[in-house]
């Protein structure tokens, strides 16, 4: 969270405390900030009403560990959502265009898995570890106030015609397309293109692109 999050942090922590009869210092109110603000408001919000609508624990006042408990769950949530949509392009879109998540989180850890090429490129076998791994990186970027993203994630066809200066097409944008043009707007070069050697792909794919 950030400091715009306040009020409505601070609101939701009041309201969970009026339902649970109970009163709060300002020292109590800054240690649950302090302890949860490395969290998305939206998550937070989340994990109090949760905690409110279970019959076995909304009479209580949630802890913070409470709320980091829930929220834990929240991203597990969120990451298998955000892994379906990356298994759902890899099947439907392929390792030959470049692409853009409208979520910044898939595009930093795709590119920290090898980038966009090497995942697609992964056996059915080798899938299931991927969706482990992504799951993971997901949920530890969830917690991340701060992080670098590229802008897209390169496909074969932009990798081999711009080592050939030849014409690169516009990246596919999937999901939500306002989004995903923010995300590339906010996201940065770091993803390199590398040349394509022969041992890396087949001679007929590379004989298909040049003819694009």
């Amino acid at each position: 969270m950030e400091d715009k999050d306040k009020s409505r942090f601070f609101n939701c922590l009041i309201g969970a405390a009026e339902i649970a009869a109970r009163d709060l210092s300002k020292t109590a109110m800054k240690l649950y900030w302090e302890t949860l603000k490395h969290l998305e408001i939206d998550v937070v919000v989340d994990a109090f009403s949760r905690h409110l609508a279970n019959p076995d624990t909304g009479q209580f006042m949630p802890k913070p560990a409470d709320i980091i408990k829930l929220a834990s769950g929240s991203h597990l949530d969120s990451a298998l959502l955000a892994w379906s949509k990356v298994d759902k392009a890899i099947r439907s879109v392929g390792s030959y265009e470049s692409v853009v998540f409208d979520d910044r989180i898939i595009m930093a850890v795709v590119s920290d898995m090898g980038g966009w090429i090497s995942i697609c490129q992964s056996s059915e076998d080798e899938i299931k570890f991927k969706a482990n791994e992504f799951s993971n990186r997901y949920k530890t970027y969830k917690n991340m106030r701060e992080f670098s993203h590229p802008k897209k994630l390169i496909g074969i066809s932009e990798n081999h015609n711009s080592s050939e200066g030849q014409k690169i097409k516009p990246p596919i944008l999937i999901g939500d397309k306002d989004q995903a043009m923010l995300v590339y707007q906010g996201g940065n070069d770091c993803e390199q293109v590398k040349k394509i050697s022969m041992g890396d792909y087949a001679s007929a794919a590379l004989e298909k692109i040049g003819h694009e």
